[in-house]
């Protein structure tokens, strides 16, 4: 077994300790009072970490070493990526596997869900972002209501700077009402693209620094977002907005 396995499972054995240690730096007799676990138990569990030169003992407290705060940083950061990951893993998993959708989206991110049956409730948050953003980048095959509605209106009315990536087919299936914001947004200076392929999700880069990451269910609905501002997340977010926009057709007014 190699060392860096071996660190692996002493930190998912004892978490719970190292986290308490970590955090609070207590003597045996708090920790093992915390844990509500046995003197005997707790004595074996600092031992197994201090093996692995993850914890040491001074003046009568426990204390992690760097390595053990690192560590425990990375397990946590892994196992609360895994928590993001199974809140969608029913909309990821109706995705193609080859979906551009990259692990740094799991990282720091947080999950909204609406109802699983009508009538949907809106994600606040991003309704709420929405409403206040300077500008925004989007990319769409589907029509989500109310998110593209406030989108479109704040676009046509020059409250926001919009860059607006639409399927081709969404455009056609746009009812009149719709065409004619669509057609005002243009007017107001918004950009707009028609995109052939779009991906099977929705994204909206709010202001350059904030990014939500829409899927559907099987009926189209709005089924989980995934809210993210790492920068990792950001970049590609921007980098894959940006290889849409160069093979996509920039619309004019007349043409919607």
């Amino acid at each position: 077994m190699s060392a860096s396995s071996g660190v692996l499972q002493v930190v998912h054995k004892r978490l719970d300790i190292l986290r308490y240690v970590c955090d609070q730096h207590p003597s045996k007799r708090k920790l093992a009072d915390a844990a509500s676990k046995s003197r005997a138990t707790v004595d074996r569990a600092v031992r197994e970490l201090e093996e692995h030169d993850l914890v040491y003992r001074t003046d009568g407290q426990c204390k992690p070493t760097l390595a053990g705060a690192k560590a425990c940083e990375l397990y946590v950061d892994v196992e609360e990526s895994f928590a993001v990951l199974d809140d969608v893993t029913p909309e990821l998993s109706a995705l193609s596997p080859d979906a551009d959708l990259p692990s740094t989206l799991f990282r720091d991110g947080s999950v909204f869900q609406p109802p699983a049956r009508a009538p949907y409730e809106r994600i606040e948050p991003l309704y709420e972002d929405l409403s206040r953003a300077d500008s925004l980048v989007a990319v769409t095959r589907v029509f989500l209501s109310p998110y593209v509605d406030q989108t479109m209106s704040r676009g046509a009315s020059g409250e926001m700077d919009l860059e607006l990536l639409v399927d081709e087919e969404m455009i056609d299936a746009m009812p009149d009402a719709q065409h004619s914001v669509l057609r005002e947004c243009i007017d107001s200076g918004a950009t707009v693209y028609a995109v052939d392929e779009p991906p099977d999700y929705t994204l909206f880069l709010v202001d350059g620094e904030r990014l939500y990451v829409a899927l559907y269910a099987d009926s189209n609905h709005l089924s989980a977002v995934i809210q993210n501002t790492g920068t990792r997340a950001v970049e590609w977010a921007a980098d894959r907005l940006s290889r849409l926009q160069r093979r996509a057709t920039q619309l004019s007014a007349a043409s919607v």
